[in-house]
């Protein structure tokens, strides 16, 4: 089973474009949501859907193992997981541990992370709590998917790219926009692809 871990803040708009892209992808997709209001926007989409329960804390390996050993019998080629808790922002305190335990029987996709892009042109150089999340998200990413892409201008866009990679010289920035269909199809490959898991995920 290939496990692909998306994270985002609240808001970021990753679910919203989740559905569009794994409506392009072929095989059977399984989805572990962070909360009801996402499992219930992907169930139209995939074969399979759970959710943590939302006082769960992060990184709570016992949840994932329990929720994945219930669709061990028929496992999805695809699964699709959003980080448990208050943790949603970064996938590292929740792949880190799969990795240690589970890369027997799971390869990893790569990480990608949704960044709203207000947020990332007001907040990433900040040196606030914010700032701070901001610079581990995009830290720990493969690809950073960038929403809402639609509304951004040419010099927008140029300004995010240049200040995600100033903290991730190899983060690739897709992107993102259900409305226009931008970065969709891009991101469905993405989510079937096999990652190589070389991030130094210390987050």
């Amino acid at each position: 089973m290939r496990l692909a871990v998306v994270a985002g803040m609240r808001g970021s708009g990753k679910t919203t474009a989740l559905r569009e892209a794994v409506g392009l992808i072929p095989v059977p997709v399984g989805f572990i949501a962070n909360n009801l209001e996402s499992e219930a926007m992907m169930r139209s989409v995939c074969r399979d859907t759970d959710h943590f329960p939302f006082k769960s804390p992060c990184a709570r390996m016992r949840q994932f193992r329990y929720r994945t050993d219930l669709m061990r019998e028929k496992p999805p080629a695809l699964l699709i997981c959003e980080p448990p808790g208050t943790c949603e922002d970064e996938a590292a305190p929740l792949v880190n541990p799969i990795y240690a335990v589970d890369r027997d029987r799971v390869s990893f996709a790569p990480l990608v992370t949704f960044f709203e892009p207000g947020k990332v042109l007001g907040g990433l150089t900040s040196r606030t709590v914010e700032g701070l999340r901001l610079r581990n998200m995009a830290d720990e990413s493969d690809v950073a998917a960038v929403s809402f892409a639609d509304l951004l201008a040419d010099d927008d866009r140029e300004a995010i790219a240049r200040a995600l990679r100033e903290v991730n010289p190899d983060v690739r920035v897709l992107f993102v926009s259900p409305v226009t269909g931008e970065g969709i199809r891009e991101l469905a490959s993405i989510l079937e692809s096999e990652g190589s898991y070389t991030r130094p995920l210390f987050n």
